[in-house]
């Protein structure tokens, strides 16, 4: 079995790891040639949460030089939400009508990319609320243990025999539980209503997961909160509010040193998904015209940072 991951950021190089500890062939496809050339003599090393730092080789290549790759039986797309568009095009040419295609993006915005793709009719959305960090190019941090569900998407389907028998050879190697989702879409927007409060948050605040909870900001997480449950109820998705703010300091529990990936971002000088999460929250709803203005001044505020930091990172 061929296996690609798009994109080799902290996620990316965490499931490149695992997957190369399997009897598969795996290839990372790089934004760069740096870090190509980097994978290509060092491998891959993954700190795991109990402190055993994993030494793996895998293949490499850099994305915009593939031309020479055969098509893939799996495919983890990796990239930022922002990016999907960029990498469409490769994920067409270097699969197969059987290709199993999984999009590990943050937000929503997954229907437009999944678009553009012509007889590939196996793609997946995960979620996972595990956490990693890139420390270089070549090495990560699993940093948090969490939950990973799979639903096929658009379309809520069961999952494909081969999608099914390699997520069992690949359990064991994970150990958080990877689970099949039949309602992807609700779980997107609960996975979106938990992202909408911390990233922003923390970013924002430049605090690790879960400083949240030690601040006054009950009242500004409902208020988001708030508005989050309303448009995924005009698009056709219940959300308990109560559950849902309950979900959310849970989570910076969970993860209470995590540094989140929107604040990673920022520190980076690199673009964050603010538009994919909070700002795909707005656009619904405009559609609907109904009033967002936490959101709106999450964004705005977020935005601001991210082109503050980008541009002392660039001196």
């Amino acid at each position: 079995m061929r296996i690609a991951v798009i994109g080799a950021g902290s996620i990316g190089l965490l499931w490149a790891s695992r997957l190369s500890r399997l009897p598969y062939e795996v290839t990372v496809l790089t934004h760069t040639t740096e870090q190509h050339k980097q994978i290509v003599q060092a491998g891959i090393s993954c700190e795991e949460l109990d402190g055993q730092v994993i030494h793996t080789n895998v293949k490499s290549c850099p994305i915009d030089d593939t031309s020479e790759l055969p098509p893939f039986d799996i495919i983890f797309i990796t990239v930022k939400q922002y990016q999907l568009k960029n990498v469409m095009g490769l994920v067409q040419c270097y699969s197969h009508p059987f290709t199993q295609i999984l999009f590990w993006q943050n937000g929503l915005g997954h229907e437009e990319a999944i678009g553009e793709l012509h007889y590939r009719p196996d793609t997946y959305v995960a979620l996972t609320t595990e956490g990693a960090y890139r420390k270089t190019n070549t090495q990560v941090v699993h940093t948090g243990q969490g939950e990973t569900w799979i639903g096929t998407f658009p379309h809520e389907e069961q999952w494909k025999p081969l999608l099914q028998d390699f997520i069992q050879t690949l359990q064991p190697i994970v150990i958080s539980p990877i689970r099949e989702e039949k309602m992807i879409l609700k779980r997107m927007w609960e996975k979106l209503a938990v992202n909408a409060v911390i990233n922003p948050l923390t970013t924002i605040l430049e605090v690790p997961n879960g400083e949240l909870l030690h601040v006054e900001l009950e009242n500004m997480m409902e208020k988001i909160t708030v508005e989050t449950c309303q448009v995924a109820k005009l698009v056709g998705v219940e959300l308990d509010h109560s559950r849902t703010i309950k979900k959310i300091k849970e989570v910076c529990r969970l993860t209470s040193q995590n540094v989140s990936s929107m604040l990673q971002d920022v520190q980076g000088g690199k673009r964050t998904e603010i538009e994919s999460i909070n700002g795909a929250i707005i656009r619904y709803a405009k559609e609907h015209n109904i009033p967002v203005y936490y959101h709106e001044m999450l964004c705005t505020l977020v935005k601001a940072k991210e082109e503050h930091n980008k541009r002392n990172t660039s001196i």
